[in-house]
């Protein structure tokens, strides 16, 4: 992590005084003020409170579909008003948790304001509600149910009060004779509390080895549910769009609504700037406390709120924007290389005949003519490899660099091969040629992506006989030059027996709840599956069976030799989720390597071991060039 960006956020949070403390990887990175002095947090009390939902979910004794006064018969029913309504026998433990059952945003027992899940509205009322009937639920005051279940597996309040419930908040000080706690604002705690809170649901809910509330319930409280997602929003001026990008009484930047943030980002927030911030995909906690806010005003909006902290601290972090693979523990590169050839690029691909064909860039390839691109074979398996350039003349191409078109995707499906082509339009927009002859004719398609810079396909075995389904799928940089590196990567999927269709491709546009992407065909519905801003650039994908699991390559541009990394990913589907097997910075220093992919023949039976093939420069040539490549696997004995 970058020091002087860390400074930055550092010195924004003091501006307004308080404590505070960034972590990653489980390590203390930095903080500053007293880190035991206890703030009001205010509604980060909600994000607390909150984990006493997952207990009870955890136990059996409630679920979000349960209709809350099974567990509070009374309910609602203070002031009289709401009885009147008919709409207290509607209200679910999800409306509580989720700002949707009606009641307004003041202390004691508020006058509903609608129908519950009609419209959300920011609200202490309900998340006073929930308190309540979580407390007859367990019969137990719930500070002493979070102390036994939760705070004292964190550590806290061991030697002394570190985070505390308040009481009451305009209600009676005890119902049915137990202390009446509340969500709504009362928690008082210092930030090391505020941290290992947000520790534990980076965690999924998980403790050193317990599991102390269900990660099933972390992932409700990280995502905005279905059914409050484009809910009219009850003082908007104030709150904005909050249904969309609001948990389970935690916020989330699901929406993208602040763009150099990561989507997976979810924090509780309390007046003045009370917050805990967790971003799984950075493997990041930021807690901070204090009694004054660094923004002036008043408002519900995190993009000018919360930004200003949270995006230095996003952007300090120079490594991978992916947690570790929990499938694979390392890869290691042997230092041996085997060149051949001249040429850049090298989409390559494992066809019906047992041999694999690629498209050299810029050289001579084998022994032939030079030129923009041109189709070859390659026999034999490392260290005894050969090349043969293929006489092609619909597939041949003249001009260097950007001038000329150049192959940056290569698949083989049924026994036909599949080319992306670049440089369309000189270094932006791509299109499709497919041969049925192996590499010796040529069709070119008619029409094009001019908004797609740089698609490759996802290699699957040999002849795409180790494809998932009967799709093919493509990605890309999120832009229209080859030349340029993009924020992400988008994917695109089309039936097999209707590849060199345009109209046929549809595109990755987010997961639904289930974690099933549902494919759009119009381009500008598109998400990103992959994220890395500015260093999204030339990929590659490809399936590894012994390990029934994708890898992505990808790399950094930059004139900046240490900023220039290879980045290996890996995920069980073809859009995610992506986990990092390795992140290695200055790949490219001191010789410049570039274009990585893995040759799906030389992936070993077991999936432990492949080549990674890469062009380079300055030093001579450009060639084919290849190391091998090794994979630890979690819990493996391999040495």
């Amino acid at each position: 992590m970058d020091a002087k960006k860390l400074a930055e956020a550092r010195d924004i949070a003091q501006a307004a005084g308080g404590s505070g403390c960034v972590t990653r990887h489980g390590k203390l990175v930095m903080a500053w003020g007293d880190q035991k002095q206890r703030y009001h947090v205010f509604s980060a009390s909600k994000g607390i409170g909150v984990t006493a939902l997952g207990l009870a979910i955890k136990d059996g004794k409630m679920s979000l579909s349960d209709r809350a006064q099974k567990h509070h018969p009374q309910l609602g029913a203070s002031p009289e008003k709401n009885t009147k309504t008919g709409w207290l026998d509607d209200i679910t433990i999800l409306h509580l948790a989720t700002h949707t059952a009606g009641f307004p945003k003041t202390k004691g027992f508020g006058t509903m304001l609608f129908a519950p899940g009609s419209k959300f509205c920011y609200s202490d009322g309900g998340a006073n509600w929930l308190a309540e009937c979580i407390t007859l639920s367990y019969r137990q005051d719930i500070q002493d149910l979070m102390q036994q279940r939760v705070f004292a597996h964190l550590g806290l309040n061991k030697k002394g009060p570190d985070i505390s419930f308040g009481s009451g908040d305009g209600r009676p000080a005890k119902i049915n004779g137990i202390v009446r706690r509340q969500f709504g604002a009362g928690v008082s705690a210092n930030v090391d509390a505020l941290a290992r809170v947000g520790y534990l649901y980076l965690r999924g809910g998980r403790w050193e080895d317990q599991q102390l509330i269900p990660e099933e319930f972390v992932d409700q409280v990280r995502t905005t549910p279905r059914a409050t997602k484009g809910l009219p929003v009850h003082l908007a001026s104030s709150y904005g769009e909050a249904s969309n990008h609001h948990g389970l009484l935690w916020w989330n930047n699901q929406d993208g609504a602040m763009k150099d943030v990561p989507r997976d980002a979810f924090w509780a927030w309390g007046f003045n700037e009370n917050l805990i911030i967790v971003v799984p995909s950075l493997d990041l906690v930021v807690a901070r406390a204090g009694n004054k806010s660094w923004a002036d005003g008043w408002s519900g909006d995190y993009k000018v709120r919360i930004e200003p902290l949270l995006k230095p601290i996003v952007q300090s972090i120079e490594g991978s924007p992916y947690p570790q693979s929990s499938a694979i523990e390392s890869m290691t590169i042997d230092p041996q290389r085997i060149s051949i050839g001249n040429g850049d690029n090298w989409p390559i691909t494992w066809a019906d005949d047992g041999y694999q064909y690629t498209v050299f860039c810029d050289g001579n390839g084998f022994g032939g003519k030079r030129g923009s691109m041109s189709p070859a074979k390659i026999t034999g398996s490392p260290p005894r490899i050969a090349g043969r350039n293929i006489d092609s003349p619909t597939g041949y191409r003249k001009g260097d660099g950007p001038s000329g078109r150049k192959a940056c995707g290569l698949l083989m499906v049924d026994g036909v091969l599949y080319m992306w082509v670049r440089n369309l339009n000189r270094e932006t927009g791509s299109s499709l040629a497919w041969s049925a002859d192996h590499a010796k004719t040529w069709t070119w398609a008619s029409w094009s992506f001019p908004e797609i810079g740089y698609p490759v396909w996802l290699n699957a075995g040999q002849n795409y006989a180790a494809a998932r389904d009967e799709y093919v799928y493509f990605y890309s940089p999120d832009g229209n030059s080859a030349y340029e590196a993009y924020d992400g990567i988008i994917l695109a999927r089309a039936p097999k027996d209707r590849i060199t269709s345009k109209d046929a491709y549809q595109f990755y546009a987010g997961t639904d709840a289930n974690g099933e992407p549902p494919w759009n065909s119009d381009f500008r519905q598109r998400k990103p599956v992959f994220q890395n801003p500015a260093r999204c650039y030339r990929p590659s994908v490809v399936y590894n069976p012994g390990l029934r699991r994708y890898l992505l390559l990808t790399m950094a541009k930059s004139t900046d030799r240490s900023r220039r990394y290879l980045g290996v990913f890996d995920a069980p589907k073809p859009w995610g989720p992506w986990t990092t097997v390795a992140y290695i910075d200055k790949w490219s220093d001191p010789q410049t390597r570039f274009q990585p992919h893995i040759p799906s023949k030389w992936i070993s039976a077991d999936g432990k071991s492949f080549y990674l093939l890469y062009s380079a420069y300055p030093r001579g040539p450009y060639k084919f060039n290849l190391q091998k490549c090794t994979l630890t696997l979690k819990g493996s004995q391999d040495k």
